[in-house]
Protein backbone atom coordinates (compact mmCIF):
# COMPACT_ATOMS: atom_id res chain seq x y z
CA UNK A 1 0.00 0.00 0.00
CA UNK A 2 2.81 2.42 0.84
CA UNK A 3 4.67 1.71 -2.38
CA UNK A 4 1.45 2.34 -4.32
CA UNK A 5 1.37 5.85 -2.83
CA UNK A 6 4.99 6.51 -3.79
CA UNK A 7 6.47 6.09 -0.30
CA UNK A 8 10.07 4.89 -0.60
CA UNK A 9 11.19 1.93 1.55
CA UNK A 10 13.77 4.14 3.26
CA UNK A 11 10.87 6.23 4.65
CA UNK A 12 9.24 3.26 6.41
CA UNK A 13 10.67 2.04 9.71
CA UNK A 14 9.45 -0.42 12.31
CA UNK A 15 9.40 1.50 15.57
CA UNK A 16 8.80 -1.46 17.87
CA UNK A 17 6.91 -4.73 18.22
CA UNK A 18 4.92 -5.72 21.32
CA UNK A 19 3.63 -9.18 22.19
CA UNK A 20 1.00 -9.15 24.91
CA UNK A 21 -0.45 -12.33 26.44
CA UNK A 22 -4.22 -12.47 26.95
CA UNK A 23 -5.55 -14.63 29.77
CA UNK A 24 -9.00 -16.16 30.22
CA UNK A 25 -11.04 -15.12 33.23
CA UNK A 26 -10.64 -18.64 34.59
CA UNK A 27 -6.97 -18.59 35.37
CA UNK A 28 -5.56 -21.43 33.33
CA UNK A 29 -2.04 -22.69 32.97
CA UNK A 30 -0.93 -20.12 30.40
CA UNK A 31 -2.16 -17.39 28.11
CA UNK A 32 -5.27 -18.12 26.07
CA UNK A 33 -3.95 -16.00 23.21
CA UNK A 34 -1.51 -13.27 22.30
CA UNK A 35 -1.94 -9.86 20.76
CA UNK A 36 0.93 -8.71 18.57
CA UNK A 37 1.27 -5.02 17.80
CA UNK A 38 3.71 -3.53 15.37
CA UNK A 39 4.23 0.20 15.24
CA UNK A 40 5.76 1.73 12.15
CA UNK A 41 6.98 5.21 11.38
CA UNK A 42 6.27 6.53 7.90
CA UNK A 43 7.83 9.73 6.65
CA UNK A 44 5.96 11.60 3.96
CA UNK A 45 6.88 14.87 2.32
CA UNK A 46 3.47 15.64 0.84
CA UNK A 47 0.80 16.31 3.47
CA UNK A 48 -1.94 15.59 0.89
CA UNK A 49 -0.86 11.93 0.90
CA UNK A 50 -1.46 11.54 4.64
CA UNK A 51 -5.22 11.35 4.48
CA UNK A 52 -5.10 8.99 1.49
CA UNK A 53 -2.70 6.72 3.41
CA UNK A 54 -4.95 6.72 6.47
CA UNK A 55 -8.02 5.83 4.40
CA UNK A 56 -6.13 3.00 2.66
CA UNK A 57 -4.80 1.69 5.97
CA UNK A 58 -8.32 1.59 7.44
CA UNK A 59 -9.53 -0.36 4.41
CA UNK A 60 -6.73 -2.86 5.04
CA UNK A 61 -7.75 -3.30 8.68
CA UNK A 62 -5.59 -0.92 10.71
CA UNK A 63 -7.18 -0.44 14.10
CA UNK A 64 -5.13 2.39 15.56
CA UNK A 65 -3.21 5.37 14.30
CA UNK A 66 -1.60 7.97 16.50
CA UNK A 67 1.18 10.51 16.97
CA UNK A 68 1.09 12.22 13.63
CA UNK A 69 3.93 14.71 13.94
CA UNK A 70 4.46 17.54 11.48
CA UNK A 71 8.08 18.63 11.20
CA UNK A 72 10.15 20.81 8.93
CA UNK A 73 12.26 19.15 6.26
CA UNK A 74 15.02 21.72 6.88
CA UNK A 75 15.54 21.71 10.65
CA UNK A 76 19.15 22.93 10.60
CA UNK A 77 18.35 25.94 8.42
CA UNK A 78 15.49 27.07 10.65
CA UNK A 79 17.29 26.31 13.91
CA UNK A 80 20.31 28.35 12.77
CA UNK A 81 18.05 31.28 11.87
CA UNK A 82 16.41 31.06 15.31
CA UNK A 83 19.84 30.96 16.99
CA UNK A 84 20.90 34.10 15.12
CA UNK A 85 17.72 35.92 16.13
CA UNK A 86 18.16 34.81 19.77
CA UNK A 87 21.75 36.09 19.86
CA UNK A 88 20.69 39.42 18.33
CA UNK A 89 17.87 39.72 20.86
CA UNK A 90 20.34 39.03 23.69
CA UNK A 91 22.59 41.85 22.51
CA UNK A 92 19.65 44.25 22.12
CA UNK A 93 18.44 43.45 25.63
CA UNK A 94 21.94 43.83 27.08
CA UNK A 95 22.35 47.18 25.31
CA UNK A 96 19.04 48.46 26.67
CA UNK A 97 19.88 47.38 30.23
CA UNK A 98 23.43 48.74 30.04
CA UNK A 99 22.14 52.13 28.84
CA UNK A 100 19.73 52.20 31.80
CA UNK A 101 22.71 52.14 34.18
CA UNK A 102 24.94 54.47 32.17
CA UNK A 103 27.17 51.80 30.63
CA UNK A 104 27.80 50.39 27.19
CA UNK A 105 27.95 46.80 26.03
CA UNK A 106 31.42 45.49 25.32
CA UNK A 107 32.45 42.24 23.63
CA UNK A 108 30.74 38.95 24.38
CA UNK A 109 32.63 36.97 27.02
CA UNK A 110 30.53 33.81 26.99
CA UNK A 111 27.75 32.37 24.83
CA UNK A 112 25.66 29.36 25.82
CA UNK A 113 22.84 27.71 23.95
CA UNK A 114 20.03 26.03 25.84
CA UNK A 115 18.58 23.01 24.05
CA UNK A 116 14.96 23.36 23.01
CA UNK A 117 14.47 20.27 20.82
CA UNK A 118 13.58 19.64 17.20
CA UNK A 119 11.58 22.15 15.18
CA UNK A 120 8.20 20.53 14.87
CA UNK A 121 4.54 21.23 14.83
CA UNK A 122 1.78 19.65 16.78
CA UNK A 123 1.29 15.98 17.48
CA UNK A 124 -2.09 14.81 16.30
CA UNK A 125 -4.23 11.88 17.35
CA UNK A 126 -6.01 9.80 14.75
CA UNK A 127 -8.40 11.91 12.68
CA UNK A 128 -12.02 11.55 13.76
CA UNK A 129 -13.26 10.74 10.26
CA UNK A 130 -10.91 7.82 9.51
CA UNK A 131 -13.85 5.46 9.07
CA UNK A 132 -15.78 7.91 6.92
CA UNK A 133 -12.79 8.27 4.60
CA UNK A 134 -12.38 4.52 4.32
CA UNK A 135 -16.07 4.04 3.63
CA UNK A 136 -15.75 5.59 0.21
CA UNK A 137 -17.18 8.97 1.09
CA UNK A 138 -15.40 12.11 0.04
CA UNK A 139 -12.34 12.62 2.23
CA UNK A 140 -12.24 16.05 3.76
CA UNK A 141 -9.00 17.62 4.88
CA UNK A 142 -8.18 16.78 8.48
CA UNK A 143 -4.55 17.91 8.67
CA UNK A 144 -3.20 21.31 7.72
CA UNK A 145 0.46 22.21 8.03
CA UNK A 146 0.01 25.69 9.45
CA UNK A 147 3.17 27.16 10.92
CA UNK A 148 5.87 25.18 12.62
CA UNK A 149 7.44 26.77 15.66
CA UNK A 150 11.24 26.88 15.84
CA UNK A 151 12.83 28.16 19.04
CA UNK A 152 16.32 28.93 20.21
CA UNK A 153 17.45 30.05 23.61
CA UNK A 154 20.86 31.57 24.30
CA UNK A 155 22.58 33.24 27.23
CA UNK A 156 25.27 35.76 26.43
CA UNK A 157 27.57 37.39 28.96
CA UNK A 158 28.90 40.77 27.80
CA UNK A 159 31.62 42.93 29.22
CA UNK A 160 30.43 46.36 30.32
CA UNK A 161 32.27 49.52 29.32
Amino acid sequence: MLEKQGIEKRHVQTDFVRIEPRFEKTFGVGPASYVVRRDIVVTITDLKKLEILIAEAVKLGINSAYNFTLMTSEPRKHRDAARLLAAQAAKEKATLLAQAVGAAVGPALNIEEHSVGMPMGTRHAAPPNMTEQAGGGEARQVFSAGEISVRASVSVTFALQ
